[in-house]
């Protein structure tokens, strides 16, 4: 897999903190809308921890890392977006769809 020229690399960031802004608009209780700064912020957390989770668990779990990688998930979106437990998982679920789907779109394959 050839790696994203920066343009592309911008347009994933901008879907994804795209994804993550509306999720949590819809999601998150009425007094508490995150903005789109917060959700760029968690977006390039969430990015950190999966590549990381990636890298140093896959050879030592194979693909159970998948599940570590959705748990940072929720930690990083309850710890940047104040979210409780069960509105932080459906937006890192949200989240890691949206990723899928984009690498399905953009390199014809579901590599993480």
């Amino acid at each position: 897999m050839t790696l994203p020229s920066v343009e592309g690399v911008l347009v994933m960031y901008a879907v994804n903190v795209g994804v993550l802004w509306t999720a949590t608009r819809f999601l998150a209780p009425a007094e508490s809308k995150p903005s789109v700064l917060r959700c760029l912020g968690t977006a390039v957390l969430m990015t950190f921890f999966g590549n990381a989770s990636h890298k140093l668990l896959n050879p030592l779990i194979g693909y159970w890392d998948i599940l570590v990688k959705f748990v940072a998930f929720i930690i990083a979106t309850m710890a940047v977006l104040k979210l409780a437990w069960w509105r932080s998982s459906l937006v890192a679920l949200i989240f890691y769809i949206g990723i899928v789907a984009q690498n399905v779109l953009l390199f014809g394959e579901a590599k993480q």
